[in-house]
């Protein structure tokens, strides 16, 4: 996200070459306005941005499944990004998921004893990091969406 004069932004457009996934520009003269100000006009943006990765993960899930490169449900997609080449994990974004690790730390299964010194106390967002270590990218998506695949889809390379 960026956000700033209209002139300042396209400089930094030009010169940047990391604008592939901007999340979007929020312009004006910026600089001293308040975060009451700021939040609702930046809300706005993020929440287009955020759309557009649902449905471009959606659609990324769809194209994958017809070449068999897609794993669903948390514990399968754990394995998959350890052994495999992780390139989208989509996530519901309600989604927690406690667990233990294998001590090979190939296999997770879930835990209904999150108090336990052993159990993870949410398996997702060491799937993420997981994920984004191995070059992979991540989409949150709506609840509900994923239902049929766990509430969790990696597809792969």
């Amino acid at each position: 996200m960026l956000v700033g004069a209209e002139r300042t932004l396209a400089e930094f457009r030009r010169y940047s070459r990391n604008t592939g996934r901007l999340a979007g520009v929020v312009t004006g003269s910026l600089s001293q306005a308040p975060l009451s100000d700021l939040a609702p006009r930046i809300r706005v943006v993020l929440e287009e941005y955020l759309l557009s990765r649902q449905d471009e993960a959606l659609n990324l899930i769809d194209q994958r499944r017809s070449r068999g490169k897609v794993v669903d449900g948390v514990a399968a997609a754990w394995l998959a990004a350890r052994a495999e080449h992780p390139e989208m994990l989509a996530i519901e974004e309600s989604l927690v998921y406690p667990a233990r690790i294998s001590e090979d730390g190939d296999f997770l299964s879930p835990a209904d004893d999150t108090d336990h010194p052993d159990v993870i106390d949410d398996a997702v967002d060491e799937l993420i990091e997981l994920v984004i270590q191995r070059g992979g990218w991540v989409s949150f998506v709506a609840d509900g969406l994923l239902d049929k695949h766990e509430r969790v889809v990696l597809t792969l390379r």
